[in-house]
């Protein structure tokens, strides 16, 4: 075996490592950084190549392909991941052992195993064909983008969601081969381009598009990259979900003597797990969350034994009433007293009515004299602040920008972490992703829709006011994950900050979805996904939801009631 590591050895070694394989280059301090550590670590020189190797792969991991500077803070970070999961691994040679060292990390990090990122911050990746690869895009984002921005919020959608069904193995033409060599009799299905079909009259396609109106009678159409086509929906029969203008779908039917498309079916594109995405790219950083200190496989035996662990979800927080800031003070009693969240979610409106500055901030200093009374939720809690439409800077415009500071900063002189973020906002707890949006999603895609279809597999198309209300959740649910976006609705219906709509995308699909709306509460659960409304918390009887992340579990309880035969759970 080779002797002990020298200094010439590891910066040789660190030039060929970081500057020939993967095309970095190291701040003098970086350099530095790194000789200090392997001095400590006394590896040999066999050993010091592969331990550069695990370091520099994982900085590209997280950092992106485009990243070519390496400093020390991000080295530091990336060392302490690694020096805690071989002590997390030799600790799992036995139960008892493991037992403790979870014990340990979980008091010690909790803090930093919540990220919270807002909208402004995610990576924005495109899905580039002809490399058949997601891209990183280069250009920082604008809220007063340039024109060709416009077009490239759908185009980008589309992308997406057609490299997702491409792949497919009831799309993919790799999979013909593979079904008729195991005797797989399922239907493989064939999509075709609307410029493709012209000359095949009376013939049966399968089309992948954009719902589209293109005049003022009402007509449904459908582009794709290469054309448009008109669409008869009459006698379609429409799988569940809300299809409103600029959904993508995927349509069955006969293409007439008069270009029009006969639909038979139509249905929204097969939905993704989280897995199977994370299986294709998950060498990519979609969400731009900070590294963790620890790696996949220890962030899942803390998550699991972290049964203490819960978020809770209150819209809606009128705090110019009365009768919400007393509910507020009996919520918040039961927190300090009962169980106290690692992250409280406040979702505006915060005023019943559109309020002047000098009014809201009167109003948070009140919520920061109540919040005061209550020291374990203030030292303990993560405090996430999401504006609501009335809410300064207010507007309709998707995302909308954090609470302004000096309106709210009293608040951060009573509670040890407060974060403002953006609507939407993503929440980042060992492995798992939380989406929070605060929107009236469910009467938007409701009001707008051009068909709604109806039935557990799908019926005739109806209009959307034939729906039963208890369906609504789930299409609602549906329509979300299968689209891979908040708000698959045209920007004159939901503007959209047009740099921004990748902030949007429900890609790859997260574990929970909060849809702050003023719609009745529901939970459904479509895809592994969970999709919650907790209702408005004003005029709701006082009701939130609660989401533990070491059972998945999600729960929507009010108030009056909701700590009754609770013991105070302790994070071990």
């Amino acid at each position: 075996m080779s002797g002990p590591c020298t200094s010439a050895a590891v910066r040789r070694t660190m030039h060929r490592v970081f500057s020939r394989q993967y095309g970095l280059t190291l701040h003098m301090d970086a350099v530095a950084y790194l000789e200090s550590v392997f001095h400590g670590l006394d590896l040999p020189d066999d050993e010091i190549a592969p331990t550069l190797d695990l370091v520099a792969q994982t900085f590209r991991r997280h950092h992106g392909p485009t990243a070519t500077v390496v400093a020390q803070p991000d080295l530091a970070l990336i060392v302490q991941r690694l020096q805690n999961n071989t002590v997390a691994r030799q600790g799992a040679d036995g139960d008892d052992a493991m037992d403790e060292t979870t014990g340990d990390i979980d008091e010690v990090a909790y803090a930093a195993l919540v990220h919270i990122v807002s909208a402004v911050t995610m990576p924005r990746w495109r899905y580039a064909h002809d490399a058949k690869a997601f891209v990183r895009d280069p250009h920082v984002p604008s809220l007063l983008a340039d024109a060709p921005s416009k077009p490239r919020v759908h185009s980008d959608r589309f992308d997406l969601l057609r490299q997702r069904i491409l792949r497919n193995p009831h799309f993919r033409p790799a999979a013909v081969a593979a079904a008729s060599a195991t005797g797989q009799t399922d239907r493989m299905f064939s999509l075709t381009s609307i410029a493709s079909m012209r000359g095949c009259e009376n013939e049966q396609f399968i089309l992948f598009g954009m719902l589209s109106r293109l005049d003022d009678d009402a007509k449904a159409f459908l582009e794709d990259m290469s054309g448009v086509v008109e669409l008869d929906l009459s006698r379609a029969t429409i799988s569940r979900g809300f299809y409103t203008e600029t959904c993508i779908v995927v349509v069955d039917g006969v293409y007439t003597e008069d270009r029009v498309f006969q639909v038979s079916a139509m249905a929204m594109p097969p939905p993704e797990t989280k897995e199977m995405t994370i299986e294709a790219f998950g060498q990519l950083d979609f969400l731009g969350a900070p590294p963790d200190v620890y790696d996949e496989w220890h962030l899942a035996r803390i998550e699991k034994n972290a049964t203490g662990v819960c978020m809770m979800v209150l819209s809606d927080v009128f705090l110019d009433q009365p009768n919400v800031m007393s509910a507020l003070r009996k919520f918040l009693t039961a927190c300090n007293d009962h169980i106290t969240p690692l992250v409280l979610v406040l979702c505006g409106n915060f005023t019943s009515t559109p309020s002047p500055p000098a009014v809201v901030r009167d109003l948070f200093a009140q919520l920061a004299a109540l919040l005061s009374a209550f020291p374990v939720v203030c030292a303990a809690t993560t405090l996430v602040l999401i504006p609501g439409p009335h809410d300064p800077p207010g507007g309709p415009v998707m995302p909308r920008m954090p609470l302004p500071k000096s309106l709210t900063g009293k608040l951060a002189t009573v509670v040890s972490c407060v974060v403002w973020v953006t609507a939407p906002c993503r929440i980042k707890y060992c492995s798992q992703e939380i989406v929070i949006v605060r929107d009236n999603l469910m009467a938007k895609l409701f009001r707008n829709a051009v068909a709604v279809g109806r039935g557990p597999t799908g019926a005739a198309a109806g209009a959307a006011d034939e729906v039963a209300p208890h369906e609504l959740p789930y299409h609602l649910a549906r329509t979300l994950v299968d689209q891979a976006h908040l708000c698959p609705l045209p920007v004159h219906v939901a503007p959209v900050a047009w740099d921004l709509d990748h902030a949007l995308r429900l890609y790859p699909a997260p574990d929970v979805v909060v849809v702050a709306d003023r719609a009745e509460p529901f939970h459904e659960q479509y895809e592994g996904v969970h999709v919650v409304n907790p209702g408005p918390f004003a005029s709701n009887g006082f009701g939130f939801a609660i989401y533990e992340p070491a059972t998945k579990e999600v729960k929507l309880r009010y108030v009056r009631s909701w700590w009754t035969g609770w013991r105070r759970i302790e994070r071990r």
